[in-house]
């Protein structure tokens, strides 16, 4: 289901990738998910990066995340603004429990990583400003409302706007900023007792946690086949 989402401004993160800064809006609408009803002890385990005992106990927070665009900072140097867009019942505790908004800022971090292949730096600020520039209104494309397709993780895609040229669009950032790194790999040979096996070792180097769960793994006969999102 394709939904319009008009955000609104929540806070801003300030981050590297490199020497280029990297803004991120943290906006809320209420077309995205919320995520899923869970205990204190569910959040808190989430919040801290352990996994459930079940799916049940697997809590997850929706989040949209736009295209990089080009802005500057206050120097007039090159920078990039990600809007990363979450459903606004998270908004009260993000504004009062810090270890929450470390969470949520956290996430939006690993995610524009995931989308972008940049790696960003935990060395944060917060500027006294909503956004940097205007959170754009998109088009994105969620799962119907209902108990199944909500029954895994809710994927949701941006998609591309048709809006009329005279609406700012996303640019091109700086040349090389957003260029995802190759996977390289090697094998080498492990020694148990008298047997010799191979390792095949695979180096993702913008892995991260939400990557992680979606990532898949095939062997066949003759190949390997690794899906990374």
């Amino acid at each position: 289901m394709e939904v319009t989402i008009s955000p609104n401004a929540g806070f801003c993160v300030k981050s590297r990738a490199g020497q280029v800064k990297v803004f991120l809006n943290i906006a809320w609408d209420k077309q995205i998910p919320a995520p899923p009803a869970a205990s204190e002890d569910v959040i808190r385990r989430a919040m801290t990066g352990q996994a459930g005992s079940s799916s049940d106990d697997d809590w997850y927070v929706p989040v949209v995340v736009s295209e990089g665009r080009k802005d500057t900072d206050k120097a007039g140097k090159p920078a990039l603004v990600f809007d990363c867009v979450f459903h606004p019942s998270l908004k009260t505790r993000a504004l009062t429990d810090p270890d929450f908004k470390s969470f949520l800022i956290e996430l939006s971090l690993q995610n524009v990583e995931a989308q972008s292949g940049l790696s960003l730096s935990r060395q944060i600020g917060t500027p006294n400003i909503a956004s940097k520039g205007k959170v754009m209104p998109r088009t994105v494309r969620i799962p119907q409302r209902s108990e199944e397709s909500f029954s895994e993780r809710p994927k949701i895609e941006e998609i591309e706007s048709t809006s009329s040229s005279s609406t700012p669009q996303p640019v091109a950032p700086p040349k090389g900023i957003l260029k995802r790194p190759k996977l390289s790999w090697q094998i080498k040979q492990h020694f148990d007792g008298d047997t010799i096996r191979n390792v095949f070792v695979v180096d993702v180097p913008f892995m991260t946690r939400t990557l992680h769960s979606s990532t898949t793994l095939d062997i066949e006969p003759h190949r390997i086949l690794l899906h990374v999102p």
